[in-house]
């Protein structure tokens, strides 16, 4: 295993895509069902997996995707379902995602994010493939920042139950992969926006432009985030099951390289959507588990996986905010075309 990015040949020990049966869990949600698509069209062949057989079959059915059922804190079915499907590759990307802070919260975190990849990890064990882990920058919390000069890796400090098992199911990745002779790479992304996101800031911010809103309100807006544009992850996701071979137990964070405030953000977006909407902080607001900062570093990604942020923010956003014109009122969306194209 290299020990730094520097030492790690990109040229070497490239898998190609074409033909590599691969598995991804969570491929109904964003990010795996955009990676669904990706690798089906580049002539892998892909397994999604998900408990939800309603997703998976309104997922992409015009591609030739295996769906698999299966819910992954079942132990007895996820071994059942990887015999079958005998992955050389599998993408973990079913979690549990972060919300308020609960002890039901808690319960579902440890369940989805731990037992679940714990169940992943024994079933894939002794396979020879790799397993890439859909990691989180959250992981971090709000640990110091190192001097950029000298360090690709920052300490994680998780602070919240999702970031908490998150961290967790990376070290027994680790463990398990040294243990039973399989590779494993964390991808560990910032904020992931694009056509189809889930509700998270920018699409929260997006539908109250597009509403007519006189004022949006944040929560918190102080704190920044450094958004990744959902093509520039995937092209990355690509790129480590090419590489991942030679990148065994190594996270590798990716973020679009433009850290903003979340009130910059939100302004931006407004702008964009030609809204005239205020958009108004509310300090008061933030959760106690907030993440004041979330930025990246991508030299580690540019050297060990020859991947560089492709999508400007800006040029992201306005397609982004294309795919939701269809909800905005008439007026709003004539105004945004001429804006973003």
């Amino acid at each position: 295993m290299p020990s730094s990015p520097s030492e790690a040949n990109p040229s070497r020990s490239v898998r190609p895509v074409r033909g590599t049966r691969v598995l991804i869990t969570g491929a109904a949600g964003f990010l795996g069902s955009h990676l669904a698509r990706a690798l089906t069209e580049r002539g892998a062949i892909v397994g999604a997996m998900s408990r939800s057989r309603s997703r998976l079959e309104a997922l992409h059915p015009e591609l030739a995707i295996e769906r698999i059922e299966c819910d992954l804190t079942q132990r007895d079915e996820v071994r059942a379902r990887i015999d079958e499907f005998a992955p050389e590759v599998i993408f973990h990307y079913a979690s549990e995602p972060d919300a308020e802070e609960s002890f039901d919260h808690t319960r579902r975190c440890i369940q989805t994010n731990l037992l679940a990849t714990v169940n992943l990890l024994e079933a894939f064990a002794g396979s020879g493939g790799l397993l890439v882990y859909g990691d989180s920058a959250k992981v971090y919390g709000n640990a110091p920042w190192p001097d950029p000069a000298s360090a690709f890796d920052r300490h994680i400090e998780p602070n919240s139950s999702y970031a908490v098992t998150k961290a967790a199911g990376w070290m027994m990745c680790r463990c398990h992969s040294a243990l039973h002779g399989f590779k494993t790479v964390s991808l560990r992304p910032t904020l992931i926006y694009g056509p189809g996101q889930p509700r998270n800031l920018i699409r929260y911010v997006i539908e109250r432009a597009c509403a007519g809103d006189a004022t949006i309100t944040l929560s918190g807006g102080a704190q920044t985030r450094d958004p990744l544009f959902i093509d520039d992850a995937i092209d990355a996701a690509v790129r480590v099951l090419e590489r991942g071979d030679a990148l065994s137990g190594q996270a590798i964070t990716i973020g679009g390289g433009q850290e903003m405030s979340v009130l910059e953000i939100a302004r931006l977006i407004v702008e964009l959507c030609g809204s005239s909407a205020a958009v108004r902080p509310g300090p008061d607001m933030a959760r106690p588990t907030e993440v004041w900062r979330i930025a990246s570093d991508n030299r580690k990604a540019e050297q060990s996986l020859q991947w560089f942020v492709n999508t400007p923010f800006r040029e992201g956003l306005a397609r982004t905010i294309r795919d939701h014109l269809g909800e905005c009122p008439a007026t709003l969306s004539s105004t945004t075309r001429r804006r973003t194209t």
